[in-house]
């Protein structure tokens, strides 16, 4: 009997740990759109300090991203004028996040998902305005080996207003009961 009880707590911690390691990438990929969140909301603020545009690029091949402090507002990185480029990578903030989306999911405005960032440009990027406006557009995260198993379902998006420059977080959630398969997180 006694064999028994040490068998099924062998079996309790085996599970336990089972469970904790298949939900890492949910949280890895909340880490990572949380601190893409923050770089576009700091950005935001800082074009409405500074007075003038905020860009946030987006290599979506590369997984990087860089905050540009466009003080004449052309869009080209200008160091002579004292214009700043700022690149992160999502690995920085968790391995293996990557932008994309499985084939067919519904995005946050009720069509298919065709691109993993949808702001505009080439590169695609954010830009923020003094004034509080910003270019409109949603970023897609998942984990690679999620992606790989066209498996959405610890998915996040991060989108930005265009009128207010907001920036909200998603997640994917097709039992949200909305219109879209996507919740607001707070």
């Amino acid at each position: 009997m006694p064999e028994i009880l040490v068998v099924l707590g062998i079996l309790g911690v085996t599970t336990s740990i089972g469970v904790f390691v298949a939900n890492t990438s949910g949280w890895r990929t909340g880490a990572a759109a949380s601190d893409v969140a923050r770089r576009l909301e700091l950005a935001r603020s800082q074009a409405a300090f500074n007075d003038y545009n905020f860009r946030v690029v987006f290599d979506d091949v590369g997984g990087g991203y860089a905050v540009h402090a466009d003080r004449n507002s052309d869009g080209d990185v200008d160091a002579g004028i004292g214009e700043t480029l700022r690149e992160s990578r999502l690995s920085a903030s968790a391995e293996h996040i990557v932008f994309g989306c499985p084939p067919g999911i519904i995005g946050l405005d009720g069509a298919a998902v065709t691109d993993a960032v949808t702001f505009a440009g080439s590169p695609p990027a954010a830009t923020f305005r003094p004034g509080g406006s910003s270019t409109a557009g949603v970023v897609y995260l998942i984990d690679r080996r999620d992606l790989e198993h066209n498996d959405p379902s610890k998915m996040r998006a991060i989108s930005v207003t265009e009128a207010t420059g907001r920036v909200r977080r998603w997640k994917y959630d097709p039992a949200s009961g909305g219109p879209v398969p996507w919740r607001l997180e707070r």
